[in-house]
């Protein structure tokens, strides 16, 4: 097991220089400066992997930790009361993402903080209905009449 483990770790290592050069080879238009580079995410994505890859290959080569500690701090990552609401926002952000296009802006806006308040708050549920109306309607007038982007 080291030994593939080691392999697959030079491979990823490989692959993502590869993938982190030629992001860094991508066109940048000069108007919106490096913020709007579209090489970006592929950059920190596999940055992130080739550091995961490293631990491979250092973990195949040194005894860093066994599979039944590692089980133990994944385990004790998702008991984390913090950890956990990460992932449900994470998940709830996903959804939105999701229906974005299927349902109207404003109805999918008015649904996320309804029931992003509704899950973490647990307040009385029209105090929180009149707040995402409320919410909604300075988001959409905010951003469509002050700042001139359309919703989509």
């Amino acid at each position: 097991m080291r030994k593939a483990d080691f392999v697959t770790g030079i491979v990823l290592c490989i692959l993502c220089l590869f993938f982190i050069f030629t992001a860094f080879k991508m066109p940048i238009d000069p108007a919106y400066g490096i913020y709007a580079h579209p090489g970006i995410t592929p950059i920190f994505l596999a940055t992130v992997l080739f550091m995961l890859s490293i631990y491979l290959i250092l973990r195949s080569r040194i005894k860093l930790s066994d599979f039944k500690n590692d089980i133990k701090v994944v385990k004790s990552f998702f008991r984390k009361k913090e950890n956990q609401n990460l992932l449900i926002t994470l998940l709830f952000m996903l959804i939105f993402f999701y229906l974005i296009k299927k349902i109207p802006f404003y109805i999918l806006t008015f649904l996320f903080i309804f029931s992003f308040s509704f899950f973490f708050y647990r307040k009385k549920p029209l105090l929180l209905l009149i707040v995402s109306i409320i919410s909604t309607f300075v988001i959409i007038t905010l951003f469509s009449r002050l700042f001139l982007i359309p919703m989509p």
